[in-house]
């Protein structure tokens, strides 16, 4: 079953030993891109990328931040207008009940 694989020792140092492979070649890939960009473009170009990416990864979370606000005020809203949409139908309610036993 998939819970034994899951808990299978050998399985977890295989995973663990591909996952380590894995870092280790992006970080070699990474370094090798950096040697690259930095021999082709100038010894300052990597810094710019990472200043680039910093500011990229910065303005994502401002969005998702913003989207989330968003979303919030919008469920606020619809909790305001639901609520008063109930307290004014109570009130209607109780006031044709009111109408009712007057006659």
């Amino acid at each position: 079953s998939l819970l034994q694989k899951l808990f299978k020792g050998d399985d977890i140092k295989t995973s663990a030993i591909e996952a380590f492979t894995a870092k280790k070649k992006l970080e070699a890939q990474r370094q090798e891109l950096k040697s690259f960009i930095n021999f082709h473009y100038g010894a300052n170009s990597w810094n710019e990328i990472l200043h680039m990416e910093g500011q990229i990864r910065k303005q994502r979370q401002k969005e998702i931040y913003e989207r989330q606000e968003l979303r919030r005020k919008i469920a606020e809203w619809i909790g305001i207008v639901l609520l008063c949409c109930t307290i004014i139908g109570f009130i209607v309610f109780l006031a044709w009940l009111w109408k009712e036993k007057r006659g």
